[in-house]
């Protein structure tokens, strides 16, 4: 936590000074922009990824499948120009995986949902030529976040792992515009987010018969948008 407030504490100061040499820049231009797109996320922690491997032992197939990989959803950004290279902006991604297999005697399931909130700044460089724009940005970000993984034989019982909760961070974006008809742009965008978790449980689902803890966790990773942008004004 302590880490988060210095980030905060840097990134408001980094703000009020980008903010202050806005209003003296001649070149200011005041716009508001829309994105929306296609996202795909991976945690970058291998104790998230997890593990899936099936095998034959002795005429009968075994194995496991755990963790969360392979994200994809939607991603909504609004971005306000303070002038031509500092900007303001706000998104918000909302992504997904569901994965199920079948390997005698077990099915096998995991599900996740990561929900990523971000606030920050920008600085961007737009070409003279063409009005390619290249944007770099960083903040804080909050993730919200449920798992569930469940083996489930075809006798006996199985076992019920869940966990929901939030947790914030802090990212880093690259992102690339380009024109392709007036207000009209397509965009790309790589982030790397890193959010530190001391120590997590997941837990069986409706009590706490067993669990799996993980300590020095990162729950962050990297994630892709890409898709279309519209200037408002």
């Amino acid at each position: 936590m302590k880490k988060l407030l210095s980030v905060a504490y840097i990134a408001i100061t980094m703000l009020f000074t980008l903010h202050v040499v806005a209003q003296d820049s001649e070149s200011s231009i005041k716009k508001l922009n829309v994105k929306i797109g296609y996202a795909t996320f991976n945690y970058s922690d291998p104790s998230l990824t997890g593990e899936n491997s099936f095998f034959n032992s002795g005429g009968t197939n075994t194995g496991t499948y755990n963790g969360y990989r392979n994200l994809s959803g939607i991603s909504f950004k609004l971005s306000y120009q303070l002038n031509n290279n500092v900007g303001l902006f706000a998104d918000a991604t909302l992504t997904n995986k569901t994965s199920e297999h079948y390997v005698d005697p077990a099915m096998y399931k995991t599900n996740a949902d990561n929900n990523l909130i971000k606030l920050g700044f920008s600085g961007q460089v737009v070409g003279k030529d063409f009005p390619v724009k290249l944007n770099m940005g960083t903040g804080l970000v909050l993730s919200i976040f449920s798992f569930d993984s469940s083996t489930e034989p075809d006798t006996g019982e199985g076992t019920y792992l869940a966990k929901k909760d939030n947790y914030p961070g802090f990212f880093f974006a690259t992102e690339v515009s380009i024109p392709i008809y007036k207000f009209i742009h397509i965009f790309s965008r790589l982030e790397y987010i890193y959010i530190p978790v001391s120590s997590m449980d997941i837990e069986h689902s409706g009590g706490t018969d067993y669990y799996i803890s993980y300590y020095d966790l990162n729950l962050g990773g990297l994630q892709f948008s890409t898709g279309l942008g519209i200037d408002i004004f």
